[in-house]
C-alpha cells in the first residue's frame, strides 16, 4: 500500500511536471469517456432497462393485422375488447384505452392537456398506484371524475395537499380528483399524459394491452389465439379472414424505431472513444519515449521492469481517472442537451438519467483507458534492450526504435480510418436529409394552422354529425385574417385521426384470393380541402353543393389509384366499390395529384376521399389558410376558442403549422444527423491531434538530424516537404483503409438514407480529402517550425 501511495505521489509530480501532455490528455479523454458515457446511458434507459411496472416482460399490446400485407387494422373497440375477454386466451387480463384531449382553466384562459381515457383495471395490470388518493373504480365510471399526474399537480395547483376535496374545470365541466400519479409516471412510454379518465362508453377503436399468462413469449401466445381469431371473423363477417392476432411486447412498442437510431448512434460514440484512446496512448508513447533514459537510470539502481509497469500504469490510471471525472460532468451535460433536442420525441425520456450503471460503465471505459494508454507504449519501451541503448546514448535525445514509430504509425492510422467511416457516414445522412427536405409534398405547406377535435361518443348521432363539422368550419372560416378552411379525418404529414386500409373494387376487377384483396387509404374531406392546399385536380372535380347527405355517392381518387386501375382509360364517370358499411358503390367525380400524407419518405399509395357529409368521423382535423401577416399564437386561441364555444367538450388538440408537421416529419432524421455530426467532428478534431501530435514529437526527436541536413545545405522547403511527407504517411494510409471500411459499414445505412446511395461517389471521394488536407496542414505546423531553428542551435539540441 505504501508502495502504491508512493507512486500516486510521484504520478501527480509527474503530471506537474509536463502540464501541454496532462491537459491534452485529460481533455481528450473526457471527451471520448463523457459522450460514450451519455450515450450508454441513452441506450440503456430507452432500450436495456425493464419498465417501472411489475413483471413488465409479460404486458403486451394486442393489435390486428393483415397476414398478407402486415397492416393493421383499426376495428378494435371496446366490444371487440369485452368478446375476447370471454374467451380462453394466452392473457391473463385485458385493459384498453384512447387518447384524448381536454383543456384545464375558465374563459378565454384555457390550457390543453393529453388525456387518457382507460378502462378500470389499466393502472392496476401495471401494478402502479397512486401516491396521493386512489384510482377509479366500478363506481366511478358515471361520475365526472379523474386521476392526475403529478406534473399537473405541481404546475397547475401548486402541490395543494388537500387537492382531493377539490373540484377542477376540465372543458368547462366539474371534475372531481380521485387522485395524483407518482413522479413521471408514463403509462405509454411518453411524459405527456397528464389526464386519466374512466371509459364508459366509446364510439372509436381503442388501444389494447393486456398481460400474458405466465411463462409465455409472444410467439406461443399467437400459436394459442385460435379462439380470438375466429372472434374476429365474426365481427368482420368474414370466413378464413386474413386478418390474425398480434402481440407485441409493451417495451417494443414504445421504443418503436429508435432502437435502430440509438445503436447507430452507440457505435459511432464508441468509434470515437476508441480514437480517444488512441490518441492518448500516442501521445503517452511520446511522453514515454522521452523518458526512456530516466526508466534506465531506475533499472540500473535496481528497479525490475514489473515495478516500471506497475508505476506506468499508475500514471496513465491517475490521468484517466481525472479525464473521466471530467467526463462524466461533461455526459451531465451532453444529456440534458439530447433531451432539449430530442424533446417528446424520444420514449422514456424522464428514465434518462446517470444512474448506478451508468457511473459503472465509466469506471469500466476508464480502466480500459488506463490499461491501453499505458499498456501499448511501456511495453514496447520497457524492455532490456531499449533500456541498454538509454544507457549506452546517455545524454543525447532517443528518437525510438522501428517497431516503437510503427505502433504509433499505427494508431495515427487507425485514428484517420475510424474518423474517415464517421464523417462518410454524416456525409451520407446529409446528402440524405437535403434530399428529404426537397421533397415536393404535393400540398401547399404555406400560412396554413391546422388543430383536430374529438367530438363525445353522445354529440349527434352519425347521420347528423357531418352538420357539426360543416358548422365549425364556416364559423371559423368567418374570422379575421382567415382565407380559407377545410376538414380532414386524417392530417396530413401528422398522425392524429383514423387513417387505415380499406378493401375496395370495380367493374372487371381480377379474382384474386381472400387476404389479396387491393386497399386503399380513405379520408373523410370537406368541399374546400384540395384548393385549400392547392393539390391538382386533375380530371373531373372536387366536392361541393351537389354531394349531400341523401344523394348519389360519390368518391374522388388520387393518381396513383386510377392509374392503377385503369391505366389507359379515363377514371371519371367509372364506379368504385367499397365495403358495405362503406355504402357499397361510389361514382368517381374527381382524380387529384398523389399527395405525401404520411411523410416525407412517404411513396405514393393508392388514396380516396368522401364526403364529410356522406360518411363522416367522430373525429376531423382543421386545416386554416390564413394572410401571410397574420399571428399564428392569434389563429391558434382562436381556433380552440372557437371550438369550445361550438361544444364545450370538444377542445381543438395539437394545433400545429403546417410547415412544422412537415419539418417535424423527419425530425428524427435531424436529430440523428446533428448527433452524428457532432460525433463526426469530435473525430476529426481527435484525429488531427493525433497527426499533430506524431509530427511534432517526429520533429522534436529529429531535430539534431534536421541540424545537420540544414547545415550541410539542405532548403528549408526541401526539409518541410521531407518532414510533411513522412508524417502524411499514416494520415494517406489510414484515409484509403476507412474509405474501404465506410463502405462495408455503410450498408447497416441503407434503410435509412433517402436517394443517396451507399457509394455516393461525392461523399466517398470529399472525406478522404478534406482528411488528408486537414492532415497535411497539422504536419505542416511542425515542419514550419522545425526550418526556423537555427543549425548551430540544433545540432547542440538534446
Amino acid at each position: 500500500m505504501e508502495r502504491l501511495f508512493e507512486d500516486i505521489r510521484f504520478g501527480f509530480r509527474s503530471l506537474r511536471a509536463n502540464p501541454t501532455f496532462s491537459f491534452i490528455a485529460i481533455l481528450t479523454l473526457a471527451m471520448g469517456i463523457g459522450v460514450t458515457t451519455a450515450m450508454f446511458t441513452l441506450v440503456n434507459s430507452v432500450l436495456l432497462k425493464p419498465l417501472p411496472f411489475v413483471d413488465a416482460h409479460e404486458l403486451v399490446y394486442v393489435t390486428l393485422e393483415n397476414k398478407k400485407t402486415g397492416e393493421l387494422s383499426g376495428r378494435t373497440d371496446i366490444s371487440f375488447v369485452e368478446r375476447i375477454e370471454k374467451l380462453d386466451s394466452p392473457l391473463q387480463e385485458l385493459a384498453y384505452y384512447a387518447y384524448n384531449q381536454v383543456t384545464l382553466g375558465k374563459g378565454d384562459i384555457q390550457t390543453p392537456y393529453t388525456v387518457l381515457i382507460t378502462s378500470q383495471n389499466f393502472l392496476s395490470m401495471h401494478g402502479v398506484k397512486p401516491i396521493i388518493g386512489r384510482w377509479y373504480e366500478a363506481k366511478d365510471l358515471n361520475t365526472q371524475s379523474v386521476v392526475i399526474s403529478y406534473n399537473m399537480w405541481q404546475k397547475e395547483f401548486a402541490g395543494d395537499p388537500n387537492i382531493l376535496s377539490r373540484v377542477i374545470k376540465l372543458d368547462n365541466r366539474d371534475y372531481n380528483v380521485l387522485g395524483v400519479m407518482p413522479l413521471n409516471y408514463s403509462s405509454t412510454g411518453f411524459t405527456s399524459i397528464e389526464v386519466w379518465k374512466p371509459i364508459n362508453k366509446l364510439d372509436r377503436p381503442v388501444q389494447i394491452v393486456g398481460r400474458l399468462k405466465t411463462g409465455l413469449s409472444t410467439e406461443q401466445a399467437k400459436q394459442q389465439s385460435m379462439a380470438i381469431e375466429r372472434i374476429v371473423d365474426e365481427i368482420l363477417g368474414e370466413k378464413d379472414s386474413v386478418w390474425e392476432i398480434k402481440y407485441t411486447t409493451v417495451l417494443e412498442s414504445i421504443v418503436g424505431n429508435s432502437k435502430q437510431s440509438l445503436y447507430l448512434l452507440l457505435a459511432a460514440v464508441l468509434a470515437v472513444f476508441l480514437i480517444a484512446v488512441l490518441n492518448v496512448a500516442n501521445l503517452t508513447f511520446a511522453q514515454y519515449t522521452n523518458r526512456v533514459q530516466e526508466f534506465a537510470v531506475r533499472v540500473s539502481v535496481g528497479a525490475s521492469r514489473g515495478r516500471l509497469l506497475r508505476q506506468l500504469i499508475t500514471e496513465s490510471a491517475l490521468f484517466c481517472l481525472i479525464g473521466g471525472l471530467a467526463g462524466l460532468l461533461l455526459a451531465a451535460w451532453s444529456l440534458e442537451w439530447i433531451r432539449e433536442l430530442m424533446g417528446s420525441r424520444l420514449p422514456r425520456l424522464h428514465e434518462i438519467s446517470l444512474d448506478q450503471t451508468a457511473v459503472l460503465a465509466a469506471l469500466a471505459l476508464i480502466s480500459i483507458s488506463a490499461l491501453t494508454t499505458a499498456l501499448i507504449p511501456a511495453y514496447s519501451l520497457v524492455n532490456p534492450n531499449k533500456l541498454t541503448d538509454a544507457i549506452k546514448q546517455a545524454g543525447q535525445k532517443m528518437t525510438g526504435d522501428k517497431n516503437s514509430q510503427k505502433v504509433r504509425r499505427f494508431m495515427v492510422s487507425s485514428e484517420v480510418g475510424i474518423a474517415v467511416v464517421l464523417l462518410v457516414c454524416a456525409g451520407l445522412l446529409i446528402r440524405s436529409y437535403i434530399n428529404l427536405a426537397d421533397q415536393d409534398t404535393g400540398f401547399n405547406t404555406q400560412n396554413i394552422v391546422t388543430g383536430h377535435v374529438w367530438l363525445p361518443d353522445n354529440f349527434k348521432p352519425q347521420p347528423n354529425r357531418h352538420s357539426y363539422w360543416l358548422d365549425l368550419v364556416e364559423t371559423i372560416k368567418n374570422q379575421p385574417e382567415v382565407i380559407a378552411v377545410a376538414a380532414s379525418s386524417t392530417m396530413p404529414m401528422g398522425m392524429t385521426g383514423i387513417d387505415y386500409p380499406v378493401n375496395y373494387s370495380y367493374q372487371g376487377a381480377p379474382v384474386v384470393p381472400r387476404g389479396e384483396e387491393p386497399t386503399a387509404s380513405v379520408r373523410s374531406i370537406t368541399a374546400d380541402y384540395f384548393s385549400l392546399l392547392e393539390v391538382p385536380i386533375l380530371a373531373g372535380r372536387e366536392f361541393d353543393y351537389r354531394d349531400t347527405a341523401n344523394g348519389p355517392k360519390v368518391v374522388v381518387i388520387n393518381d396513383y389509384l386510377a392509374k392503377t386501375i385503369w391505366p389507359n382509360e379515363v377514371a371519371i364517370g367509372k364506379t368504385l366499390t367499397l365495403p358495405k358499411w362503406m355504402g357499397g358503390d361510389h361514382r368517381i367525380v374527381g382524380v387529384v395529384g398523389n399527395v405525401k400524407h404520411r411523410g416525407l419518405r412517404a411513396v405514393p399509395l393508392p388514396e380516396f376521399f368522401l364526403p364529410v357529409t356522406q360518411h363522416n368521423y367522430p373525429g376531423m382535423s382543421l386545416l386554416v389558410k390564413t394572410n401571410s401577416n397574420a399571428n399564428v399564437a392569434t389563429i391558434k386561441s382562436m381556433m380552440l376558442k372557437t371550438s369550445i364555444e361550438k361544444q364545450a367538450t370538444a377542445p381543438m388538440i395539437l394545433l400545429e403549422t403546417m410547415q412544422d408537421l412537415t419539418e417535424g416529419s423527419i425530425v428524427g432524421e435531424r436529430l440523428i444527423l446533428i448527433v452524428l455530426s457532432v460525433f463526426a467532428g469530435v473525430a476529426l478534431l481527435l484525429a488531427s491531434i493525433g497527426v499533430y501530435g506524431i509530427s511534432d514529437n517526429m520533429v522534436s526527436q529529429r531535430t539534431s538530424e534536421i541540424g545537420i541536413r540544414m547545415a550541410i545545405g539542405a532548403r528549408p522547403a526541401l526539409i518541410r516537404r521531407w518532414i510533411v511527407w513522412n508524417a502524411s504517411k499514416p494520415v494517406i494510409i489510414g484515409a484509403v483503409v476507412g474509405v474501404l471500411m465506410a463502405f462495408i459499414f455503410g450498408q447497416f445505412l441503407a434503410s435509412v438514407l433517402y436517394g443517396v446511395k451507399i457509394f455516393d461517389p461525392i461523399t466517398f471521394a470529399a472525406v478522404p480529402l478534406v482528411l488528408v488536407f486537414v492532415g497535411i496542414i497539422a504536419t505542416w505546423l511542425p515542419a514550419r517550425r522545425a526550418t526556423r531553428i537555427h543549425p548551430q542551435q540544433a545540432l547542440h539540441y538534446e
